[in-house]
């Protein structure tokens, strides 16, 4: 493990997910300067976007005029909900299958990237929906703007668009380990998405018991949805190994991270470290 870094840049936050109209609490934990001996990054821009069930949180580099991409931002998560919605609301059991649903190349950009998740993971279309909302939203603003940066967290689901390597908060509610532990990702200037399960936190469904299931993987959707597949292998903390091993077989999956009764295991593209004065121990998947 390697030893704290002090008062370290956290990006953002993953791991926390809350039920709809909860207050997002966790955001106000994100740092907004730089680490003591570190040169300052370009100022940032940050908005929260709401639209029904989506409540999104948005930084990007460099500074933009905020009023204006946080319009552009909400009409655009309107658009990718529309869009989901008119497509479920022709294909019976879209919001409800458990199970992957064939694809369908006639559908939109959003919902093709869901079916595609949930059937790489074997599990359901939507268990992929926060982390596809995420990308579709962050490359839309990098698109429009030209951002050098973008971070987009939904509900704890993480989709990133950056040079640098990215350092994001673990917090588990449930677990003594939660605020302690911090990943720290390679550079991800094409994308990288940081996507958490729980199944003893949260509204979402989880057919396991980790705190935490924690997957990256370079497309959103496929990194929620293998989260999701994941967590559902983790009962007790002598599952955590198996899991882990599971992930790394899968394709599309650069490193993961799992909690559960106290137990730590990760494997792959991340390092974890603990939070500064923290001292916690890991042990390593397949």
């Amino acid at each position: 493990m390697p030893a704290g870094r002090g008062n370290r840049r956290i990006l953002t936050v993953t791991g926390v997910q809350a039920g709809r109209g909860e207050p997002r609490w966790y955001r106000s934990l994100v740092p907004g300067s730089a680490s003591p001996g570190e040169d300052p990054q370009p100022r940032a821009t940050t908005f929260v976007v709401r639209e029904g069930e989506t409540d999104i949180w948005v930084c990007c580099r460099p500074e933009l005029d905020a009023p204006r991409a946080a319009w552009l931002c909400s009409r655009r998560v309107r658009e990718l909900r529309a869009a989901i919605l008119r497509y479920a609301s022709r294909r019976p059991g879209f919001l409800t299958s458990l199970k992957p649903l064939p694809a369908d190349a006639g559908a939109p950009p959003v919902v093709r990237d869901m079916l595609a998740a949930g059937d790489a993971a074997l599990v359901g279309p939507m268990a992929a929906v926060a982390g596809a909302i995420a990308e579709h939203v962050a490359r839309f603003l990098q698109g429009s703007f030209g951002c050098t940066s973008v971070v987009v967290e939904n509900g704890g689901d993480v989709f990133a668009l950056s040079p640098a390597p990215l350092e994001i908060a673990l917090l588990t509610i449930s677990s003594p380990l939660g605020g302690r532990l911090v990943l720290r990702t390679r550079p991800a200037p094409e994308g990288l998405a940081v996507c958490t399960s729980s199944g003893t936190a949260g509204p979402s469904r989880s057919f396991g018991r980790a705190d935490a299931a924690t997957v990256l993987a370079a497309g959103g959707a496929l990194a929620d949805a293998l989260a999701t597949a994941m967590g559902n292998r983790i009962s007790s903390a002598g599952d955590v190994e198996q899991a882990l091993t599971w992930l790394s077989g899968m394709a599309g999956a650069a490193g993961g991270l799992a909690v559960c009764d106290g137990h730590v295991g990760a494997w792959g593209q991340l390092e974890v470290l603990p939070a500064a004065g923290e001292g916690v121990t890991r042990s390593e998947g397949s």
